[in-house]
């Protein structure tokens, strides 16, 4: 029962809420939603796909541009106050360990302090902190941390270890609504 009400939560969010036209409407909605962790001052646009709302919290006057996806599902994501995140923008506290053979989860918490912008396209992946006025290139992945006020670049892609290389086990079934 608590499976299929997280679906339907999900699917309210991210196919209904989402594409309602009115700012108010929808900030009004994801305040309640997120027990207050998401400021009604803040600006989710539309199309933002929020994975787990629980895990999400939102600063005053920050801006989610159109079409980003926030996940939740992990450790959280902290966003803090006059945050601008450009469209298309995914942030990352769940990802897949590339070293399992059955894809197994692993969590870190990502926190985006106040004053930094995000360029379009940026990835944040978990176990990240991006500290206070720190602006991201466009296209930049980013993983570790990286202190106040610095400029952060896309860099020439690199190996930087090897994958699993064993037989992968059968992947298990999505939730419903996904």
């Amino acid at each position: 029962m608590k499976e299929l009400l997280k679906g339907i939560l999900f699917y309210f969010i991210n196919h209904i809420l989402n594409k309602v036209p009115s700012r108010k409407v929808r900030m009004f909605f994801y305040c309640f939603l997120s027990g207050n962790k998401i400021s009604r001052k803040a600006v989710i646009g539309l199309g933002v796909k929020i994975l787990d709302i629980r895990g999400i919290h939102i600063g005053e006057y920050s801006n989610i541009n159109f079409d980003s996806i926030l996940d939740g599902r992990g450790d959280g994501v902290y966003i803090g106050s006059n945050v601008d995140i450009a469209p298309q923008v995914n942030i990352w506290s769940l990802e897949h360990n590339p070293k399992s053979s059955g894809h197994e989860a692993r969590s870190g918490k990502v926190i985006v302090e106040d004053g930094c912008w995000l360029a379009n396209r940026v990835i944040v992946l978990p176990n990240t902190f991006i500290g206070k006025n720190v602006v991201v290139a466009a296209g930049s992945i980013v993983h570790g941390r990286f202190e106040a006020g610095k400029v952060l670049k896309v860099e020439k892609a690199k190996v930087t270890g090897v994958s699993f290389s064993g037989e992968r086990k059968k992947l298990k079934s999505i939730r419903i609504f996904r």
